[in-house]
């Protein structure tokens, strides 16, 4: 009588994996169209919370990303610095306010000079630093904000996506010391060199605008324009 020979441990597996393989195909084939309409209200959902979070707390949204992590006292300083500079009080509320969004991300160099500062011993999370990463770029998506400051690295892994407005578009001249033609250092501005507050941040950051975006409050063509009028206010040189 012929042995039978019992399945190997590869073919188990490799069937499980065809039969996950045929249940995602099947999955995808019948609700494809169930998943981008989810997906698309999901967006829509955060983007309509978001509105209503900021819309009677404040006039606009500035967001800074960088590796430098502010103490509650340091955001209020650089938040009461953008209140003064933003032109007027769009609201009408009476008082200016600016919320002021912060991410803390460093790029592999600045967590390398991290380490060597710290006898070896690195002060960033390396998992908190890529969660920083990627709720940056979920807030981006929304179109929610259109004044940014960025560290070097944060800017140049965005800049090539294309959203950034170019200086000379909002500027009647773009200035000398313009870092390219979307971005001015910080440390450039009057504000930054009058605002002790600001100059905790690395002379290095730079300031920059997106374009209106299809959704969020960018969208909003009042609003955008008080953004441009906001960013001219920050990176006036006198």
């Amino acid at each position: 009588m012929q042995d039978m020979q019992k399945p190997e441990g590869g073919d188990i597996r490799l069937d499980e994996k065809s039969a996950f393989l045929r249940w995602l195909d099947n999955f995808w084939y019948h609700h494809k169209w169930h998943t981008f309409f989810g997906a698309f209200i999901l967006l829509l959902l955060l983007v309509m919370l978001m509105q209503c979070r900021n819309e009677n707390g404040n006039d606009l949204v500035v967001t800074y990303c960088g590796p430098f992590g502010f103490l509650t006292a340091e955001s209020e300083g650089a938040r009461d610095a953008l209140n003064e500079a933003m032109p007027q009080d769009y609201d009408g509320n009476g008082e200016k306010y600016v919320e002021f969004v912060r991410y803390q991300v460093y790029s592999e160099e600045e967590m390398i000079a991290d380490k060597e500062a710290n006898d070896g011993e690195g002060t960033v999370n390396v998992s908190y630093n890529a969660h920083q990463l990627e709720l940056f770029n979920d807030f981006m998506m929304t179109g929610e904000c259109s004044i940014y400051l960025l560290s070097p690295y944060i800017y140049d892994y965005i800049q090539p996506r294309g959203n950034l407005k170019k200086l000379a578009e909002v500027m009647d001249a773009v200035p000398e010391h313009a870092y390219d033609e979307y971005a001015i250092r910080l440390s450039e501005t009057a504000l930054y060199q009058n605002t002790p507050a600001l100059q905790l941040l690395s002379p290095d950051t730079l300031v920059c605008l997106t374009v209106p975006y299809a959704l969020g409050r960018s969208s909003n063509e009042s609003y955008y324009a008080q953004s441009v009028e906001t960013f001219l206010a920050i990176v006036s040189a006198e």
